[in-house]
């Protein structure tokens, strides 16, 4: 971390780019906890033809997001589980083999979130922010489990992290 964003620690548009494991543990983040709309409603004004089947014009159809960001056949057998790698290329720099609509947490197209760029740039300068000035450690005795409480998904308890202050060890 020190090495990409320098002893002072400063985070700019020019080092974050360089921080691929941060923005992959984002991207597993909200692939595995969307924080809400799980069910994506449509309807087509025309009929329609998806990968073999027809939809007729005026059905109400309805994505899951949540069930498809953990389906097996997109994620192999670790769809459960937290991976951040799984977005990283690979030694010789290509992407993995992953289906792009298959984890939109900030939506697609028309519909996206106007503040994704804005959201996910203040997420990484937080988070490297944090791994810069201290270490992390879950403070809790059991395990957090997800809840869905109305239209959002958050924990079933307080997330309780102890924030461990680094010693600057490099120099200027």
């Amino acid at each position: 971390m020190v090495s990409v964003l320098g002893p002072d620690g400063e985070v700019s548009k020019t080092n974050i780019q360089r921080l691929s494991f941060i923005k992959a543990t984002l991207k597993e983040s909200g692939r595995m906890n969307l924080a809400g709309a799980f069910v994506v409603a449509r309807v087509f004004d025309k009929d329609l033809d998806v990968l073999g089947y027809r939809i007729p014009a005026g059905v109400n159809v309805l994505l899951h997001e949540h069930l498809l960001s953990v389906d097996q056949r997109y994620y192999g057998e670790d769809a459960k589980q937290f991976v951040p790698e799984r977005w990283l290329r690979d030694e010789m720099g290509k992407k993995n083999d992953l289906n792009p609509f298959t984890s939109l947490p900030f939506g697609y197209g028309v519909r996206m979130c106007l503040g994704r760029r804005l959201a996910e740039s203040m997420i990484y300068t937080l988070v490297s922010k944090l791994i810069l000035s201290f270490h992390l450690e879950y403070a809790g005795d059991t395990t957090v489990n997800k809840d869905i409480k109305g239209w959002l998904m958050k924990p079933d308890r307080p997330v309780l992290v102890k924030f461990i202050p680094r010693k600057r060890t490099w120099s200027s």
